[in-house]
């Protein structure tokens, strides 16, 4: 009732107004199944310390996930809680709802736990993927989800190359790129200098792919990938982990990775869509 009295306020077309209703009522009753904690307004009066200790316990599986952030956790054991408590989060979609639009600033890393997305993209032979986290690929067009989205946003300024949106009910785990950069620059020194290799051959390999004429999206480097970035981040580790020389401002490093990949690319935008602009917090390290 209160909707349609909105639309009546409004003035709002009968064909808009019955395609909304349509959808509200087709998904009122998914969306009031998926509670997240920001719908239960009391969690609000617990106790900083019980809700830091739920976050770590909600987060953490799906933050360990990430191998950029586990391969370097145990540099600093407190890190990744506060990395639950201050950075992480859960959102639901229902279907049709974007998840994230093309051209939009990525502000997020994103990791779908439950439900089918499809992610659209002009860089994508074919056009678009369907991301199905909850069971195996049926075609094929469809992946299991092997990692976190937008992952190259911790370490550049980066824009969304493509279109993501929810297929059917979904929940989506959601790391915030700006409280990362606020974070970091407080973690231990080993665990800083590691994030700062990785931030290296993360971007690095990014870039020789576009050398090489591939597409870098928001999709999830493959798992060959990723295991060659880490195997190289820990040659390096082993032999430089005692060279403290390097920058200790995580927003000097992420200008210093971003004009070296301009200088390589020389005009090429990664993913046809990074920016000269640095994308983290002027947090210092002395």
């Amino acid at each position: 009732a209160s909707i349609r009295q909105y639309m009546r306020r409004h003035g709002i077309s009968a064909d808009l107004a019955s395609r909304i209703q349509r959808f509200v009522k087709r998904n009122y009753k998914a969306r009031m199944q998926q509670f997240q904690e920001q719908d239960i307004p009391f969690f609000r009066e617990v106790p900083e310390s019980l809700r830091r200790r739920l976050h770590e316990e909600v987060y953490m599986p799906h933050l360990k996930s990430n191998r950029i952030l586990c391969d370097s956790s145990h540099l600093d054991k407190t890190f990744l809680g506060k990395v639950c408590h201050h950075a992480m989060s859960e959102v639901s979609h229902l279907p049709l709802q974007d998840v994230f639009v093309d051209g939009m600033d990525a502000e997020q890393v994103y990791l779908p736990t439950m439900g089918s997305l499809v992610y659209t993209s002009t860089y994508l032979k074919g056009g678009r993927v369907r991301i199905n986290s909850g069971s195996e690929p049926e075609g094929l067009e469809e992946r299991s989800i092997l990692g976190w989205l937008s992952e190259l946003s911790l370490f550049i300024h980066f824009a969304h190359c493509g279109q993501l949106a929810a297929e059917t009910s979904c929940q989506v785990m959601e790391l915030n790129v700006k409280w990362f950069h606020l974070l970091i620059p407080s973690a231990e020194t080993a665990l800083f200098e590691s994030m700062r290799l990785f931030a290296i051959y993360f971007v690095g390999y990014a870039e020789s792919q576009v050398e090489e004429g591939l597409p870098v999206t928001d999709l999830p480097f493959d798992q060959d990938a990723l295991d060659q970035i880490a195997e190289r981040h820990s040659k390096t580790w082993h032999f430089s982990r005692y060279n403290r020389a390097g920058t200790r401002n995580w927003n000097e490093l992420l200008q210093a990775t971003q004009l070296y990949v301009e200088h390589r690319t020389s005009g090429d935008r990664l993913g046809g869509r990074t920016s000269g602009r640095s994308n983290g917090s002027s947090g210092n390290r002395s």
